[in-house]
C-alpha cells in the first residue's frame, strides 16, 4: 500500500527537508530539526493522505464525489486532489473556520458548506451528505489510505525515528512551556 502511494504521490507531494531550529533546540536542550511540510502546495502534510485517497477511488466513486469535514489542511488536501482528478468535492467545515482557509479550499475547487459552531457538527453535516448523495467521504485520518500516508518520508528509517523522537520532545517541552503560571 505504501509503494502504491509513493507512486501516486509522485510529483504531487514535495519532497520537503529538515532545517534545525535553534529556538525550539534550546528549549528542549538537544537538536530540533523541523520537518518542513508547509512547503507542500497545500501547506500541510494532510495533503499526501487525502490525495492518495482520492486517487485509489474507482473511477465510479470519483463520479460521484468527495466530501470531508475539517476546519482547513485535510479541506485544501482533499479539494486539489478532487480537483486534479475532476472530481467534485464537498466540504463540511465550522462556521467559524479560518477565513484563510476556507478561500484556500474554495479556491483549488470545493463546494465548501460552512455548519454548525464546533468541528463535530459539521463533521456530522458531512456524514449526514454523505448518506444523502453517495459522495465519498475522506477522513482525516481513519482510512488506511489516508493515514499511513500522511507521514511518508522521503527519507532513511534512522531519520524518521529521529524525527518522531524529536516531535515528542518539542511537545513536552511546549506543553510545560504553555502550562499556566500559578
Amino acid at each position: 500500500m505504501i509503494k502504491d502511494a509513493q507512486e501516486r504521490l509522485k510529483g504531487v507531494a514535495q519532497k520537503t527537508g529538515l532545517s534545525y531550529s535553534n529556538s525550539v533546540s534550546d528549549l528542549a536542550g538537544c537538536e530540533v530539526y523541523l520537518k518542513l511540510e508547509n512547503l507542500q502546495r497545500t501547506g500541510s502534510f494532510k495533503l499526501r493522505g487525502a490525495y492518495n485517497k482520492v486517487a485509489s477511488l474507482t473511477p465510479e466513486e470519483r463520479e460521484k464525489g468527495v466530501i470531508a469535514a475539517s476546519a482547513g489542511n485535510h479541506a485544501q488536501g482533499v479539494a486539489l486532489a478532487a480537483s486534479e482528478y475532476s472530481c467534485q468535492s464537498v466540504i463540511c467545515m465550522p462556521k467559524h473556520a479560518p477565513l484563510s482557509k476556507i478561500t484556500a479550499t474554495r479556491g483549488y475547487g470545493a463546494n465548501v458548506v460552512l455548519y454548525g459552531d464546533f468541528f463535530d457538527e459539521a463533521a456530522a453535516k458531512a456524514v449526514e451528505l454523505t448518506t444523502e448523495h453517495g459522495y465519498t467521504f475522506v477522513h482525516p485520518f481513519n482510512d488506511p489510505h489516508v493515514s499511513p500516508v500522511r507521514t511518508l518520508r522521503p527519507f532513511s528509517k534512522s531519520i524518521e525515528v529521529f524525527s518522531i523522537t524529536a516531535m515528542f520532545s518539542i511537545y513536552k517541552v511546549l506543553s510545560i512551556s504553555i502550562s499556566p503560571v500559578k
